[in-house]
């Protein structure tokens, strides 16, 4: 997870850095400023309209500019209240008023809503009603304005992050009562403020546990040899469970954690790893029900850190991991799965899937064409992301048990079916060679379509080879 968005984090900036002048890359995504006076358009009161460079967005017109004398364009209004986002700034001796492009600030809230991973709903706790009346806020992520940009927030700045405590704020405005108590520490070993927390809790409707990491437990060379939440959570999350209130655990984190303990104290789990700036909004989208949960894991997370490495693709052995036995490669200690899968996720409404269609041969041109009914049959619109995986039955070479080869988000409104179409090319069922010769041998492979990489329907396909 924390690879594939990284990396395509840095693609963005590299497009951006071709687009945009260095003084302009530096001030729209490194939170700079330039200096006063040097301004192209300071001076400049032509007719016309003032764009954010990145998103080419209008801002300003020239009607309302007019000049301050403090060295950078200024104007009394943007085209439309809802645009731009004021943000006072008194770092350069003066007090000023910068703007935010809003449609930014919505982008961010929407990818950090889109990236959480709904993980268990017992008893489907969320969505969280609005109407609720009184809230328990606990734990160290709840009013945190650093931690929770994580560990590449390279020149963020704390006070742009929008916290949980002031996102359910922003969502439910002053009706409902919020009680607030950090609880503990990410280190520190002290429990003092455990029995106030169970109090909060005890006399709430709904307890929100936003607990996790700190930033830079994460990342290069910041390798944990204890993968379960650090410090007292887990203590904290004990508590909190006695007071016999619904539970709900929002998860902060950079990497897959042992979260066996907590997913029994949980009623209600969400991974939203490290939000970023729009934080408290995007998470309250997701706890009362404006946003519907349909990330998916890109890593797996193991019962305990003796299981690593668990990744789903491993190889096949004479001895294979999903054997009842303990004659296994694997472990007989605990069970031989993941506590959640690759590509596992859940959401606030259920998905149906048909029967898997495919030909039983790949056709002479190398294309196989797989597709499946998708059906959503809850209560709310929602996306789902169905994957496909493929396996090499027999190879020259041992081949991992399954290939993620594909993927597809769709939306599908509640009631309604979409039929989800995947072309597999026979270059798609190649490896290496020892000879670091990339082959497609013929065989038998199998196909498997479904909503994680451990819920899947199967079926075969031959390909005999070029002709």
């Amino acid at each position: 997870m924390d690879t594939c968005r990284k990396g395509k984090l840095l693609m963005e900036k590299e497009e951006l850095k071709k687009k945009l002048s260095p003084l302009a890359y530096r001030v729209t995504q490194e939170n700079g400023t330039e200096a006063p006076f040097t301004n192209e358009f300071d001076d400049v009161f032509e007719k016309g309209l003032y764009v954010d460079v990145v998103s080419g967005e209008p801002l300003f017109t020239s009607l309302d500019k007019y000049q301050s004398g403090c060295g950078w364009p200024a104007f009394t209004q943007p085209i439309e209240k809802g645009v731009v986002k004021e943000k006072r700034d008194k770092s350069l001796f003066m007090e000023r008023t910068e703007v935010r492009s809003n449609s930014a600030m919505t982008l961010a809230r929407k990818v950090a809503a889109s990236s959480m991973v709904l993980l268990k709903n017992s008893q489907s706790t969320l969505p969280l009603s609005k109407h609720i009346n009184r809230i328990a806020l606990i734990g160290p992520l709840v009013n945190n304005r650093s931690e929770v940009m994580g560990s590449w927030k390279a020149r963020g700045e704390d006070k742009d992050v929008v916290t949980v405590l002031e996102g359910i704020k922003n969502k439910l405005g002053s009706g409902v009562a919020i009680n607030y108590v950090q609880g503990c520490d990410f280190l520190d070993p002290s429990t003092q403020e455990f029995s106030k927390a169970f109090e909060a809790a005890k006399q709430s409707d709904v307890v929100i546990a936003v607990v996790g990491e700190k930033a830079l437990m994460s990342g290069e060379s910041r390798s944990r040899a204890v993968l379960r939440l650090p410090g007292q959570q887990e203590a904290l999350l004990d508590t909190l469970q006695k007071a016999g209130k619904p539970l709900v655990v929002v998860l902060m984190n950079g990497r897959p954690l042992c979260l066996e303990k907590v997913d029994k104290q949980a009623d209600a789990l969400l991974e939203a790893w490290f939000p970023g700036t729009q934080c408290g909004n995007a998470v309250a989208d997701i706890l009362f029900g404006d946003a519907v949960p349909a990330g998916k894991l890109t890593t797996s997370f193991p019962l305990s850190e003796g299981q690593i490495p668990n990744y789903y693709n491993y190889k096949r052995s004479g001895r294979p991991g999903d054997m009842p036995h303990s004659s296994t490669v694997r472990h007989i200690d605990v069970p031989n799965r993941n506590l959640y899968p690759f590509g596992y996720g859940l959401s606030y409404t259920k998905f149906s899937y048909g029967e898997i269609q495919c030909a039983n041969e790949f056709n002479v041109d190398g294309t196989l064409q797989v597709s499946v009914d998708v059906t959503n049959t809850g209560g709310y619109d929602g996306e789902e992301i169905v994957q496909l995986y493929v396996a090499d039955k027999h190879a020259s070479m041992v081949r991992p048990v399954k290939e993620l080869k594909g993927f597809k988000k769709v939306f599908i409104p509640k009631g309604e079916t979409v039929r989800v179409v995947f072309t597999l090319n026979a270059r798609d069922l190649g490896f290496w060679n020892n000879e670091m010769q990339y082959v497609v041998e013929p065989g038998i492979f199998e196909i498997m379509v479904g909503s994680s990489s451990e819920d899947l329907q199967k079926k075969e396909a031959i390909w005999k080879g070029d002709k």
